[in-house]
């Protein structure tokens, strides 16, 4: 029986939606500023809309900040 692979390296997380060029850190602010979603967001940048590859860092990164 083959011994299972194991991971040996893993991506760093992803700090910015890089096809609508915006830092995660300035999300929090955006929203509450503008009093959006994330989706809303999502709807007037693309943040997260494009490829959403970084939607599941993104969500991470809110939830640790609340």
């Amino acid at each position: 029986m083959a011994a299972s692979p194991e991971v040996l390296w893993s991506a760093p997380p992803m700090t910015r939606c890089e096809c609508a060029e915006m830092r995660f850190e300035e999300i929090p602010e955006k929203l509450a500023r503008e009093r959006l979603s994330l989706e809303d967001l999502g709807k007037r940048t693309g943040c997260g809309q494009t490829c959403t590859a970084c939607l599941p860092d993104l969500k991470a990164f809110l939830a640790s900040r609340r």
